[in-house]
């Protein structure tokens, strides 16, 4: 900007430009860039007399790593600076430093920072953007990723999804965290399926697969020998409902799938030992010599 001309109606006006007052006369030419120190400026960084207020321009190349705990006096409060910082300079949330969040916050490259004056002598720490955002990456938005950041708004985050094509597959699919716990999939969460066991088959496991997820609760239903046995089972907790010759039966806490046989003193339980990426592994216990073949329905659910 070359200057410009003012022309007070008084003798003198006062410009403050966080720096110092400039004395401006009738028909005065005040160069706005020299004067009011709009211009870009290298600063080192330093502990406690980062040379901010001083530099030729109020956006500063804010260099090195250093841990600041304090600033040199302010020419005034309300006196600002806007510093890129070029490396890891640590902000510390202590004595004349108040930082945003009320939290020590380390920048990262190209971190814009607001400082501002409370005091000559206190000073605010803004995070007015970062060079380092988290993303969020929605499953099926062919790599497209919507970054949000603490500086974001409501609006902004919309206008952003707006312009997304997302893939989410079938309709009525539910949001599910993926295994790595790195990003949303949609999925539908219920896998129902059968198996067969032989409740005369010695005590030992039995995994089934193919639930293509790894589930929280499964339920059964299963029928033996005429009997009927029905389990909700979370892998620690378990509940079952069963029948025998000649009544029925409820069970806790370790007692699953339970298949008896005459007069109940014979039978075969099963409980889930562990739950997997893809199904389930049960295990089962003989009492005395059971006989027969269990057909078994379960409800997995993610």
């Amino acid at each position: 900007m070359a200057g410009l001309v003012i022309t007070p109606t008084l003798n003198t006006i006062n410009m403050v430009n966080g720096t110092a007052s400039l004395d401006v006369a009738a028909g005065v030419t005040v160069d706005i860039n020299a004067d009011l120190k709009t211009g870009y400026a290298t600063v080192a960084s330093h502990a406690t007399t980062s040379a901010i207020w001083a530099a030729a321009g109020n956006v500063i190349n804010f260099t090195g790593t250093e841990t600041l705990t304090d600033l040199p006096a302010a020419p005034q409060a309300g006196a600002q600076r806007t510093l890129i910082c070029a490396g890891a300079v640590v902000f510390t949330h202590a004595g004349s430093l108040t930082v945003q969040g009320a939290a020590t916050y380390t920048a990262a490259a190209g971190d814009v920072i607001i400082v501002t004056a409370t005091s000559t002598t206190t000073f605010k720490i803004n995070v007015l953007n970062q060079a380092s955002k988290p993303a969020i990456l929605l499953a099926g938005t062919a790599g497209k990723t919507i970054t949000v950041t603490q500086n974001t708004s409501l609006d902004e985050a919309v206008a952003m999804s707006s312009k997304l094509t997302l893939a989410l597959g079938a309709a009525d699919l539910k949001a599910f965290m993926n295994a790595a716990g790195t990003a949303a999939e949609f999925a539908n969460g219920i896998k129902l399926g059968t198996f067969n066991y032989n409740i005369a088959t010695a005590s030992g496991t039995q995994a089934i697969a193919g639930v293509g997820f790894k589930p929280s609760h499964v339920v059964f239903l299963g029928v033996c020998n005429g009997k009927l046995s029905i389990s909700i089972d979370n892998g620690t907790v378990a509940y079952c409902a069963y029948t025998t010759a000649t009544s029925a039966g409820w069970g806790s806490t370790d007692i699953g799938l339970l298949f008896p046989t005459g007069d109940g003193t014979y039978y075969a339980k099963g409980k889930i030992s562990t739950l997997g990426a893809d199904g389930f592994t049960l295990t089962w216990t003989k009492v005395n010599s059971p006989t027969g073949t269990a057909e078994i329905t379960y409800l997995a659910l993610r």
